[in-house]
C-alpha cells in the first residue's frame, strides 16, 4: 500500500539458509540479519523481510517466489553454499533486477559466482563485521543511484546478443554509405535502391527528389541509432558513417537541409 505521501513502500528481501530453530544455520542466518543487513537495509527501506518471515496464510514457497520477483532489493546470503539460496537467487537474475551477495569470508564460492562482486563477512570480528556494514551500505547506495544498471550473467547473455545485432546493422550500413560514395565517384549521381539500407538493390535512374529522400532516409536512421546508443565504439562508428553520409551529400551539391544528431522530429 502506498504510504501518506502516495510513495510504495520499499521493501529489502533477504534469501539465506536458516535451518532449524538453534542450529548453527539459524544462529548464523539470525547474526547476519541483525547484525550486518538490518542495520544498513533499514535506512533506506520501509521493510526488510527474510525468508520464511513472511506473515499471511499461503504456500511459503509461493511467498518466497512473489517476494524475489517483486522486492525493490534481494540480498542473498551464500555461506553454505545452500540449493535454496542458488535457486532464488537464478530467479532474480533472471527477472534483471537488483541483488546484493553476500558470503562469510571462508566461503568458496562456486565459479559462476566467484566474479560477482561479494560482501564478505566474518562474524567472529566485530570491526569486520563493520567493515561489513560498511561495503553494504555503499553497493545500497551505488544500487540508488540514477545510472544504476543490472549486471549478472543474464544481463551479459543478452548484451552479448544485442551486440551482435548491432555489428550486422553496422555492417548494413557501412556497405550502403560506402556503395554511395563508390557511385558518386565513379558516376557522378546517386540513385538509392530502398531505404532498407540494402546495399544490393540497383542502383538505377533516381531523381534528384527520389536522391534527396532517400539519402534524408538513411540520415534518419543512422540519427534514430545514435540517440539510442550507449557512449561506445559503435556510437562513435555511427558519428562516423553520418559524418561520411554529409560529404557525399557535399559532393553532389544538393541543397539538403541537416538535421543535427538527436535533434529529429521524434518519428
Amino acid at each position: 500500500m502506498p504510504d501518506a505521501g502516495g510513495q510504495q513502500p520499499r521493501r529489502c528481501f533477504v534469501v539465506s539458509p536458516i535451518g532449524q530453530p538453534g542450529s548453527p544455520e539459524r544462529k548464523h542466518a539470525d547474526w547476519v540479519l541483525n547484525a550486518i543487513i538490518r542495520p544498513v537495509a533499514e535506512q533506506k527501506f520501509d521493510y526488510v523481510v527474510r525468508r520464511g518471515e513472511e506473515a499471511g496464510p499461503g504456500m511459503i514457497n509461493d511467498d518466497v517466489v512473489q517476494s524475489v520477483l517483486e522486492a525493490d532489493l534481494v540480498i542473498a546470503d551464500l555461506t553454505f553454499l545452500n540449493p535454496n539460496v542458488f535457486y532464488e537467487l537464478g530467479i532474480r537474475h533472471a527477472v534483471e533486477k537488483p541483488v546484493i551477495h553476500l558470503a562469510s569470508a571462508d566461503t568458496r564460492l562456486p565459479f559462476d559466482n566467484a566474479g560477482y562482486r561479494t560482501v564478505l563477512f566474518d562474524l567472529s570480528d566485530w570491526h569486520k563485521v563493520q567493515s561489513a556494514q560498511h561495503e553494504l551500505a555503499l553497493h545500497i547506495a551505488a544500487i540508488d543511484a540514477p545510472d544504476f544498471r543490472v549486471n549478472n550473467p543474464v544481463t551479459q547473455v543478452k548484451d552479448k546478443r544485442a551486440a551482435i545485432n548491432q555489428n550486422h546493422l553496422l555492417e548494413k550500413m557501412r556497405e550502403a554509405v560506402g556503395l554511395l560514395e563508390r557511385r558518386v565517384r565513379d558516376l557522378g549521381h546517386l540513385a538509392i535502391g530502398g531505404a532498407n539500407l540494402s546495399p544490393e538493390h540497383a542502383f538505377h535512374d533516381s531523381s534528384e527528389d527520389q536522391i534527396i529522400s532517400l539519402l534524408n532516409a538513411m540520415r534518419h536512421r543512422i540519427d534514430r541509432e545514435i540517440s539510442s546508443a550507449e557512449p561506445s565504439l559503435e556510437r562513435n562508428e555511427l558519428e562516423h558513417l553520418l559524418l561520411r553520409l554529409s560529404q557525399v551529400e557535399e559532393s553532389l551539391n544538393l541543397d539538403i537541409p541537416k538535421r543535427r544528431t538527436g535533434s529529429g522530429d521524434g518519428n
